[in-house]
């Protein structure tokens, strides 16, 4: 009676069959169909698709006709979520530096549980594709040289994710004087811009007065010699 139930069972699982697969680009699409162990096509299930990189179809040797178990199948979809995230956040990255808290907060509403973003996380750090060293670093010289102050620079940091540690670090490499100086320099090339303003300005008021006087003076000489005349 065991025995006949375990065979019941095991005859129920469910199988999935490779129907197709099609190389689009860089990419493949999976066309897939559940079966029995004997690969026989279940009438009650449609055809359905799954998109797959290379090292997928490599890796679980994914080809027509091919027939996985129900939990093989499972960690192929898997490993698709992951190449197509990782993928994706490769290429946010690719725009700007961006930080590893940036990177969890562009992928909170992915359907990625908190193991698979960890991986990904950690694969980035490995492909150097995320450094909050190199950014904290990066940063901080480029706000210092745009005038920007230690305020402001912890502010934007500490949102973004990075350690106090880190922005001591690297905020230790430009003293107070020097920041001081920048922010001079900066506030001088303001105020040359603006009196080149104001001397732009003058020039034209008197531009336009000597126009005035010179018909003013006009009237008077015909004016004067009416008169003579």
């Amino acid at each position: 009676m065991f025995e006949k139930k375990e065979k019941q069972n095991k005859m129920m699982k469910k199988m999935f069959k490779i129907l197709k697969v099609t190389k689009k680009g860089q990419k493949y699409i999976v066309d897939y169909h559940v079966c029995d162990e004997n690969g026989k096509l279940q009438d009650s299930e449609e055809t359905q698709n799954i998109t797959c990189i290379e090292d997928q179809i490599i890796e679980y040797r994914i080809f027509k006709d091919k027939i996985y178990q129900e939990n093989e199948f499972e960690q192929i979809i898997k490993f698709g979520s992951l190449s197509k995230w990782l993928s994706k956040s490769m290429h946010f990255i690719s725009y700007k530096m961006r930080t590893e808290k940036e990177l969890r907060t562009y992928m909170k509403d992915s359907e990625l549980t908190e193991e698979q973003v960890n991986s990904i996380i950690q694969k980035l750090y490995e492909y150097h594709f995320l450094d909050d060293d190199k950014y904290a670093s990066y940063f901080i010289s480029n706000a210092v040289s745009q005038g920007k102050g230690s305020k402001y620079i912890r502010y934007t940091l500490v949102e973004k994710g990075i350690t106090n540690d880190l922005i001591d670090k690297y905020l230790e490499e430009w003293d107070e004087e020097y920041q001081y100086t920048i922010i001079f320099e900066k506030m001088q090339k303001a105020i040359d811009r603006l009196n080149e303003t104001v001397q732009e300005n003058l020039v034209a008021i008197r531009v336009v007065k000597a126009y005035v006087r010179e018909n003013h003076e006009r009237a008077k000489v015909r004016e004067a010699n009416d008169n003579f005349t």
